[in-house]
């Protein structure tokens, strides 16, 4: 009898220990529900999304940059790149500094078919934040076609700073391919499928 019940709280706790271990590996900021509900919002009924993102926005949350470029991003994924400006604007009074601030205002130049731009504003994040990932891939895949040699070079500063990361991986082997190196991409690939 002894034995089961150890045996029963042993199981209990490492189901304790797991669910806040995996909790703790992926945190989900308490605003996300409200951005969740203006992404369901802004195709179908703007003024409602609207609406919602302004009561988000209120008191301490209009510095909250992440909060802003998570707003600014629904609205770049829903294509309406006006409102994703406006709250661009935000998010640059919240911390001009920021570097999702650059990654989005890059996004935004890439969505209007600025590549030149884009890449430039990827770079300034990198420069406010040497570690941005993000804006060494997004930089990459922006001139995967049209300058394959300075997309390598960003990537490879990426695996510089960050050896394990696989997403770089992936995207060498994407630029290698579309540029008709097989045998390197064929390397990155096997590297990205190996781990």
């Amino acid at each position: 009898m002894k034995a089961k019940m150890k045996r029963r709280f042993v199981l209990c706790m490492g189901a304790i220990l797991l669910t806040g271990t995996l909790a703790a590996q992926t945190p989900v900021p308490e605003w996300q529900a409200g951005v969740d509900k203006v992404k369901s919002l802004v195709k179908d009924n703007p003024d409602q999304a609207s609406e919602e993102a302004g009561e988000l926005l209120k008191g301490k949350n209009k510095k909250n940059v992440e909060l802003v470029t998570s707003i600014a991003r629904v609205y770049l994924d829903a294509g309406k790149l006006t409102e994703a400006e406006a709250y661009l604007e935000k998010a640059r009074k919240a911390d001009h500094k920021a570097p999702e601030v650059s990654v989005l205002e890059g996004d935004i130049a890439l969505a209007r078919k600025d590549v030149g731009k884009a890449c430039q504003l990827y770079e300034q994040a990198i420069y406010f934040d040497p570690d941005c990932k993000e804006a060494y891939l997004k930089y990459a895949q922006a001139y995967k076609s049209a300058s394959p040699a300075q997309a390598i070079e960003k990537l490879q500063q990426l695996k510089a700073i960050a050896p394990d990361y696989l997403e770089a991986d992936k995207v060498l082997a994407e630029v290698y391919y579309a540029n008709n190196h097989f045998g390197k991409a064929a390397e990155a690939y096997a590297k990205f499928i190996d781990t």
